[in-house]
């Protein structure tokens, strides 16, 4: 508030007035015989400080006068003691009037607190005084808190507002007439003050009576503010809230557009990485209606089972229910699970495990909810001259990068995951075209994909028929065996099971029929217990070991 406020003419030629008033009276006290020097001490005080530290000498003084004379000590220092603590709560009321008028007059008023001490000084030593003045100042501070209370909240604008000053100015002044008054009344000799009050002339009676009635006046004006402030607020709010209205609309059309830009950003780079791959174009739209297709298409064919006596959900269901499913499912560590069925009829195209994979990766995938799992899948045996092991991996990859965008927006961590990828493709541009380096390389990348997930994050891969992966076609030789390369491609994945950061789920199918994978399972390098489970079945979902 320093500064902001300007005090009308009128309002200071009051202060003047007020001003020259207490000028008068420091000249007549420091001439008369009739004040002590402890009193006249009392009128260099302007500060709240300063008039505590006065108060704290003077009481300590009257209580060692009072016990060296033996006066009454307890009587007279308990009323000391009461007219100081009067002389404390006034103040600390007083003050908000004072710091009010200072802020637009300064340095107008700081010469009432010297005023002020000088009257609480000489009722100290006054002892009927004591009583008197304290009496009458708790009537004044009585009407002060609401000073107080509103300094803060009303604004010196406006025909109320400069009304205001005024009534502030002009309950100052009756305060500062006041104690000028009562200081002139008590320091006269009492025969005076006899004669006085048998006349009626209660001179300081009348000016207590201005000064609370000031007081009124200014609580009622500030009452006034407060409701003209109050409805001031509420418009504000108003126009505050119509303003936010805007900005939020504003807020979220940049928003919106900063997804359209990190859509794009993040579309581009994922087409980096596809040309990096070489892959074919494909969108995730065609990806999940190739799952729903393949869904569908399996389930006809075994919709009428070979046993009348269950249906094919329920051959699903006991799947479902077997320990070791249940175990891989729910645990919270990493784990591989090979599901390898054995159809009862050899004229069957599918396997009739594989609605548990893709079932688990259809509900994984439907949900438009941020906090799902991620989950990748890949459909082997719908195109075989595609279903190599560097078709799976690399776009197994490439999906990891699709569901967890974030990080590629975050450079440090994109730019490993390009180097990574730059190494596979140095590795198969070499003119050796190593087969074991270019799938280590492969294997690599994919961890790194894994690995830019967040810590405590689950990540899903399904992958079904297993068995029908193939070996490239400029790979193909005599010495390529049946089970090769889903061997190498089960081995990369029991691999990045455990050494992904992340936890990783991966579920795999295979028709034994096609692969005897179970006369493998030593071969897929396998380091830690647990870490692979094989879960061989029977299509009436009857375990064998």
């Amino acid at each position: 508030m320093k500064g902001e406020k300007q005090c009308s003419p009128e309002n200071l030629n009051k202060l003047e007035q007020s001003l020259s008033k207490q000028n008068r009276l420091r000249e007549r006290v420091c001439k008369s015989r009739a004040y002590t020097d402890e009193e006249r001490a009392a009128l260099g005080v302007n500060s709240q400080d300063a008039f505590e530290q006065f108060w704290s000498s003077a009481l300590t003084a009257k209580a060692n006068f009072d016990a060296q004379h033996e006066h009454g000590l307890g009587r007279v220092s308990k009323g000391a003691t009461n007219l100081a603590s009067s002389a404390y709560g006034f103040l600390e009321y007083f003050r908000s009037m004072l710091e009010i008028i200072t802020d637009f007059s300064a340095p107008y008023g700081s010469m009432a607190i010297g005023t002020l001490c000088f009257l609480f000084a000489v009722a100290k030593n006054r002892t009927k005084m004591e009583g008197e003045i304290s009496a009458t100042l708790q009537h004044i501070r009585d009407r002060l808190p609401s000073v107080q209370m509103y300094q803060h909240i009303y604004i010196y604008s406006g025909e109320l507002g400069q009304q205001l000053q005024t009534k502030i100015v002009d309950a100052y002044n009756s305060f500062i007439d006041f104690c000028i008054a009562a200081v002139n009344f008590y320091s006269r000799h009492s025969f005076y003050r006899w004669i006085a009050a048998l006349r009626g002339t209660g001179e300081v009676g009348t000016q207590a009576a201005l000064v609370q009635d000031a007081m009124v006046q200014v609580r009622f004006l500030c009452e006034d503010l407060l409701n003209q402030n109050v409805n001031d607020v509420k418009d504000n709010l108003k126009e505050v809230k119509t303003i936010n209205i805007e900005q939020q609309r504003h807020i979220h059309d940049l928003k919106e557009q900063l997804s359209v830009l990190q859509t794009t950003h993040d579309f581009e780079t994922l087409e980096k990485v596809r040309k990096l791959l070489r892959l074919e174009p494909f969108s995730a739209e065609a990806h999940l209606k190739q799952l729903d297709i393949h869904r569908s298409n399996v389930r006809d064919e075994f919709r009428k089972n070979w046993y009348p006596s269950e249906t094919s959900d329920e051959e699903s269901d006991a799947v479902l229910k077997n320990p070791s499913y249940e175990e891989w499912r729910w645990s919270p560590s990493s784990q591989l699970l090979i599901l390898s069925g054995k159809n009862y009829s050899r004229h069957t195209t599918h396997c009739w495990v594989s609605p548990v994979a893709l079932d688990l990766a259809a509900n994984f995938t439907a949900s438009n909810d941020p906090n799902t799992a991620a989950c990748v899948f890949y459909l082997l045996g719908r195109r075989k001259e595609e279903d190599t092991y560097a078709h799976v991996m690399t776009f197994l990859t490439h999906q990891l990068l699709s569901v967890n965008k974030g990080p590629l927006q975050d450079k440090p961590q994109f730019d490993e995951m390009w180097s990574a990828l730059n190494s596979y493709e140095a590795a198969v541009s070499s003119p050796s075209g190593d087969r074991h380096k270019i799938r280590e390389k492969l294997r690599d990348a994919a961890l790194r994909a894994l690995n830019m997930f967040g810590a405590g994050k689950t990540v899903w891969i399904i992958l079904d028929r297993v068995d029908q992966c193939r070996p490239e076609p400029h790979l193909i030789t005599p010495r390529n065996y049946p089970g090769r390369d889903s061997r190498a491609l089960l081995a990369a994945l029991v691999y990045l099971v455990e050494q992904a950061t992340v936890t990783v789920k991966v579920l795999t199918v295979v028709n034994r029929l096609d692969w005897a994978v179970e006369e493998q399972l030593d071969e897929f390098g396998r380091s830690k217990e647990g870490s692979m489970v094989h879960l061989p079945l029977l299509q009436c979902g009857q375990s064998r070991d």
